[in-house]
């Protein structure tokens, strides 16, 4: 049954979709930055790994249809991360010159290249892009939980190391700033797990949507978009 809903979940947001939301020709941009010694410097000759993570970003974006990214500029850059896997600069760029222009900068670590990880990571900061369009000052627990929620459903994987974590805990602080969302901290287990009795409880894909657009952040946006 379980895996029958994760196969479900994107489907039923493609119900949402009125047309597809291709990417423009020129509006995805690769930059290999690391090129350690380790980089594998092989694939820099071969697009395959540039279409797969095309294909990825046209799918998620179809299936979703919260927002029309036709008119960003996202470059991906495949650079050393020291420990975390990916960012996304948003705050500072989330529009151009005008309000149909925005740019994007999504770095993954370069390990991760030609690894599903790397899919992943690019479904988790695609989130935040989304988000930050509607609000960019999103609270972070939120955030980050409405990022993780996406990423697992996408693949339709339980993240047991999460969920180990998680037991660890006698008690959640979602909205703590000082949580820890280092790559070892606690913050997005107890967020992912939070979101997901939310997305289990009170409207599944279509709170997704409401949480992802609303003009709320933190609470106020939980609330607001569990009574619409």
């Amino acid at each position: 049954m379980k895996k029958i809903l994760n196969q479900t979940f994107f489907k039923i947001l493609g119900v949402f979709a009125v047309a597809a939301l291709n990417l423009n020709a020129n509006s995805l941009e690769f930059k290999y930055e690391g090129r350690s010694k380790d980089f594998p410097s092989y694939y820099l000759k071969n697009d395959k790994i540039e279409n797969e993570y095309n294909k990825t970003i046209n799918k998620f974006l179809t299936s979703l249809e919260v927002i029309d990214l036709k008119n960003c500029n996202i470059q991906i850059q495949f650079t050393k991360l020291n420990g975390y896997w990916g960012s996304v600069e948003t705050e500072k760029s989330i529009h151009g010159l005008n309000n149909k222009d925005c740019f994007y900068e999504i770095k993954i670590d370069e390990k991760l290249i030609d690894k599903i990880e790397g899919q992943l990571v690019l479904i988790h900061e695609l989130s935040h892009v989304i988000r930050h369009q509607f609000n960019p000052q999103e609270e972070r627990w939120l955030d980050e939980g409405l990022a993780q929620l996406i990423e697992t459903e996408y693949i339709g994987l339980w993240p047991y190391d999460k969920q180990k974590q998680l037991l660890s805990e006698d008690k959640l602080f979602l909205s703590n700033k000082n949580e820890d969302y280092s790559p070892k901290g606690k913050g997005y287990s107890t967020s992912y797990f939070f979101l997901k009795y939310l997305y289990n409880h009170f409207g599944g894909t279509h709170l997704v949507k409401l949480l992802l657009t609303s003009s709320e952040v933190g609470w106020d946006n939980i609330l607001t978009s569990i009574h619409k």
